[in-house]
């Protein structure tokens, strides 16, 4: 049975996926990898504000599935990581133990700062 979350999924999931190859085109120093953290923190952040402060579940599905699943990717960091390894272990550990700290951190704050917003109108 089609339902609207799926309609959601996709529609966010393609908004999520536009702005991860926006924020990954950028050439920062050469170091794209420091890209693909940039989604990963923000995308965790954001599945962390929305799975506090989304009500409707439909929304709550496309928004955390579609655009966060979008945004971030697991198989870019693992690309990323893999890339690191052959060029240096040391950084690619380094990069890793970062990547994994911020974004879980990131998803606490996403969810701090809903519950300190827990006076605006939610979706």
């Amino acid at each position: 049975m089609f339902n609207n979350k799926y309609i959601l999924i996709f529609l966010f999931g393609g908004l999520g996926t536009i702005i991860r190859t926006t924020i990954t085109s950028i050439n920062i120093n050469n170091f794209i990898h420091i890209t693909i953290l940039i989604c990963n923190i923000i995308g965790s952040f954001l599945i962390g504000y929305i799975n506090s402060k989304v009500i409707n579940k439909s929304l709550k599905i496309g928004l955390c599935t579609g655009l966060c699943g979008g945004l971030t990717t697991m198989s870019a960091f693992s690309l990323a990581y893999f890339r690191l390894i052959q060029e240096n272990i040391v950084n690619s550990m380094i990069y890793v133990l970062i990547s994994v700290i911020l974004c879980f951190l990131a998803v606490i704050l996403g969810e701090k700062v809903s519950v300190l917003r827990k006076g605006d109108s939610e979706c």
